[in-house]
């Protein structure tokens, strides 16, 4: 049989939603048909499931923070390294299970004000807030909500605006014809100078050249350092 992308592609579905029950039953929909008829080439199917291995984890990150302690791509293929195709096969679903399994466990353990902030920031992002007016949206002290904050996320709350702002500002980028100046107000910046040199330091671009480029070639085509992937 062929490798079934469609099955994985429905791993990364159900992640992209936050759905870490669905992500669960979609991999071991995956690895059953892959038990069921496992013709794949050994080495094919090594690299196949190391690569979806790799996107899961990029994808848990991106929803939950770096602070879940998710392995990295050296630990995720020593996990698949050898084996009959049957044991490599078991060995992605034990390590996609894991990988779940740790973030619900940080994520359980993250104090509520910190998923709160985080919360709010995704709503109000395009607001002018700070770590400040976070911490009294959740009734918390500044200085405990960033202890939490980089406790539960890996980052600070101050970071996350930053960057939460950023991908806004890149969307509107990219999907919009708005001046570059209504773009950073939209995005919460108070400052066009403030944003400018936020979008340069996290994307290597200016806004401008940033939206040329991902209007001609996808934003997911453009890289931080100006060039165009193929």
């Amino acid at each position: 049989m062929s490798y079934p992308s469609a099955l994985e592609d429905r791993i990364h579905q159900r992640l992209a939603l936050g759905d870490l029950e669905g992500a669960c039953r979609a991999s071991a929909r995956l690895a059953q048909a892959l038990r069921a008829a496992p013709a794949v080439a050994p080495g094919v199917l090594l690299a196949l499931l190391h690569c979806c291995l790799w996107t899961v984890r990029q994808s848990l990150e991106s929803l939950y923070g770096n602070g879940s302690g998710l392995p990295r791509r050296e630990t995720l293929a020593r996990a698949l390294a050898g084996g009959s195709e049957a044991e490599v096969v078991d060995r992605y679903e034990r390590a996609v299970d894991r990988m779940i399994e740790r973030v619900r466990r940080a994520d359980a353990r993250a104090a509520c004000p910190a998923r709160r902030a985080r919360g709010f920031v995704d709503t109000n992002v395009g607001r002018p807030i700070s770590t400040a007016s976070v911490a009294r949206a959740v009734a918390c002290s500044e200085t405990h909500l960033c202890v939490l904050f980089r406790e539960a996320y890996g980052t600070t709350v101050g970071n996350y605006i930053r960057r939460r702002r950023i991908e806004r500002a890149k969307a509107l980028l990219a999907a919009t014809h708005l001046p570059v100046k209504t773009v950073a107000h939209q995005s919460g910046f108070a400052t066009y100078r403030t944003f400018l040199r936020n979008f340069r330091g996290l994307t290597g671009l200016s806004p401008r050249r940033y939206r040329r480029l991902s209007q001609q070639h996808g934003p997911a085509a453009t890289s931080a350092d100006g060039r165009v992937s193929r």
